[in-house]
């Protein structure tokens, strides 16, 4: 729904806040929780009752509807858009979640992007500055000892 019709979840989340703290809890659930576990159903949230009033507070009071745009952006453009032979130069660095609902092959992001940095995260989803900050957080910081800052 959030990559292909997101006006339609921007006005239903829009008109009850109960509506929108049940889809955002569903997607905090979902996407942090891998597919395969036999339990994903039954475990604890990842966040605790307070945080997770105060992210859906955040939509609420902000635009809900610019999140769902940006899932369906993400969609259309999917396919590569560079010419082949071609790649984006600036030095990027990528930490894949084994948990997140999609994770690009690692061979293709070298195509298009000057690789200088990959990690693959022992654990985490969708939500990793929320779910396992300090691995994001170290992540980020190894891979800013590849870049010259002047």
């Amino acid at each position: 729904v959030h990559g292909k019709r997101p006006q339609t979840l921007s006005y239903a989340t829009a008109d009850s806040p109960v509506g929108l703290a049940a889809w955002i809890l569903e997607k905090f659930h979902s996407w942090t929780v891998p597919l395969d576990d036999p339990h994903r159903y039954s475990h604890d949230p990842v966040l605790d009752l307070d945080h997770l009033l105060t992210n859906i507070m955040l939509y609420w009071l902000g635009d809900a509807n610019a999140a769902c745009w940006m899932y369906r952006y993400l969609i259309d453009m999917s396919a590569p858009t560079l010419p082949e032979g071609r790649r984006i130069e600036v030095p990027t660095g990528v930490c894949l979640f084994p948990h997140d609902f999609a994770v690009p092959p690692e061979s293709m992001m070298a195509r298009s992007y000057r690789l200088v940095h990959c990690t693959r995260a022992p654990t985490g989803g969708h939500f990793p500055g929320i779910e396992c900050p300090q691995i994001l957080v170290e992540d980020i910081r190894r891979f800013r000892r590849h870049l010259k800052i002047v």
